[in-house]
């Protein structure tokens, strides 16, 4: 069994612990915010962020072994991630943004980030902090 802590491996069979990585602008990501699914897991920076660099979101495609950069949002753009939730009926992910005026809204990404597509204004309506998924609704818990 394996168990990731922001970008650590801990691999309990073996009882080692590995840095497999680091975060850019901050130490750690949103509680419940990674997504794990059989074709990777995916995770994105949540923390201070108060220059408002980039913010990569991040995949492993090896179990935590190795990562890289998906999508990066624009410097500038938003402060940090509210998590990466995967959407079993769309096969799509969902990345909420924080936190303050112009900086909240979702995108919803196919698996490679190829197809993107961007919900909301930027207001705190759009300031979700959990998601959870039905046939044919998207429904968020907001921290606002």
């Amino acid at each position: 069994m394996i168990k990731l802590f922001g970008k650590l491996r801990v691999t309990l069979k073996n009882k080692t612990l590995k840095i497999s990585g680091r975060l850019k602008n901050c130490r750690n990501v949103l509680h419940c915010g990674i997504a794990v699914i059989a074709e990777g897991i995916y995770l994105s920076e949540y923390g201070d962020n108060s220059k408002r660099d980039a913010v990569d979101i991040l995949c492993s495609k090896d179990g935590g072994s190795s990562w890289f950069v998906i999508y990066t949002f624009p410097a500038g753009s938003i402060k940090h991630t509210h998590g990466v939730y995967y959407d079993p009926h769309e096969g799509r992910l969902w990345v909420p943004t924080g936190d303050f005026k112009g900086e909240c809204f979702m995108i919803s990404a196919n698996l490679s980030f190829s197809d993107i597509t961007i919900h909301g204004d930027g207001s705190q309506l759009w300031r979700a902090v959990g998601m959870f998924f039905t046939p044919d609704k998207v429904i968020w818990g907001m921290d606002s």
